[in-house]
């Protein structure tokens, strides 16, 4: 018999911790956005690990966190445009 399990991360504001990169913003923003991009491409879909985050501010993300192999799915809730992204 084979055992399954899933490990479920929740990030919540994602746009506070992984803003959208552009010139000027802060050197420690633009490493913390890479570390999770590099973290998230590391992540097989075999290998029993679920992410979700949510924000009220999807367009603050860094758009190649929202590209398919990362966060695959969005989920919009609400009229208060909170979203959540699998």
């Amino acid at each position: 018999m084979h055992n399954s399990f899933c490990i479920q991360v929740f990030i919540d504001e994602l746009d506070a911790i992984a803003p959208a990169r552009k010139d000027g913003s802060e050197e420690l923003s633009h490493r913390m956005v890479a570390t999770l991009l590099n973290l998230m491409d590391g992540i097989g879909r075999t290998d029993g690990l679920l992410v979700i985050a949510a924000t009220n501010r999807p367009d603050s993300v860094e758009p190649a966190l929202r590209r398919p192999g990362r966060f695959d799915r969005e989920i919009e809730i609400g009229d208060l445009k909170s979203f959540f992204l699998l």
